[in-house]
């Protein structure tokens, strides 16, 4: 196994090494042979880029689609019975929210409905802090398995896995909310490898004078889907 594990170490070093050339071999060099240029425009890494930049929209769109949904979700007259509050208190804003949810936007006069759970502001902020459980343990340990196993495949069955859990939250939701809490936790032990893995990427294929223009183009699909998540909470 040893023997195994070598020959994969050297294997990974000598295509790390074959593609570098590849990419100074097509780069332009200047008076003293030295590569001042590497081609992006139709090259792997642009591929790369734009296939990262989709992923981090994907990411942050799994991460904060319970926040969103949550609001139309709990049913919140049955939590302020359950706490023998007289009459609901309910700011506009609330209001506006609850209308949405039952699709009743032309008809102001018509009574808004109420989600399904019963969760009171305790659940709520249990059910999504316990993302960030999971986030922070696999921060460092995905940097480790990025250099052991590939980035490519790390950042690849991290989303899989994330996917699942999100798949699986209506049911956990259902069943229990602490089932609907473990699905959280999966959520983030998946999406914590994320950032580690494409650093781990962007450090074999990026050529250093591209580095900040490459790695902040996939990183913007994360940013641009936290500001429509921003603009659709207003």
């Amino acid at each position: 196994m040893a023997d195994v594990s070598q020959n994969d170490k050297v294997v990974q070093r000598i295509s790390g090494d074959m593609r570098r050339e590849s990419i100074r071999s097509r780069g332009r060099r200047d008076t003293e042979g030295h590569v001042s240029f590497y081609p992006l425009c139709c090259s792997q890494r642009l591929v790369l880029a734009i296939i990262g930049f989709l992923g981090f929209l994907n990411l942050y769109a799994l991460r904060v689609n319970l926040s969103v949904a949550m609001v139309c979700m709990v049913n919140y007259t049955a939590i302020e019975n359950t706490n023998n509050v007289s009459e609901l208190l309910m700011s506009a804003a609330d209001k506006q929210r609850e209308h949405d949810c039952a699709g009743n936007v032309e008809n102001s006069s018509r009574a808004s409905e109420d989600g399904e759970f019963v969760w009171d502001k305790t659940k709520q902020g249990l059910i999504l802090g316990s993302f960030f459980w999971g986030y922070l343990v696999t921060q460092i340990p995905g940097g480790w398995l990025s250099e052991r196993f590939g980035g490519k495949r790390v950042f690849g069955y991290s989303m899989l896995l994330t996917a699942v859990a999100t798949l699986l939250i209506p049911i956990g939701a259902r069943c229990s909310w602490i089932l609907l809490v473990f699905l959280r936790v999966v959520q983030g032990l998946g999406e914590g490898v994320v950032f580690p893995a494409m650093h781990s990427v962007w450090s074999h294929w990026a050529p250093p004078l591209q580095r900040s223009m490459l790695v902040g183009f996939t990183y913007a699909g994360g940013w641009r889907r936290l500001k429509q998540r921003l603009r659709s909470t207003v």
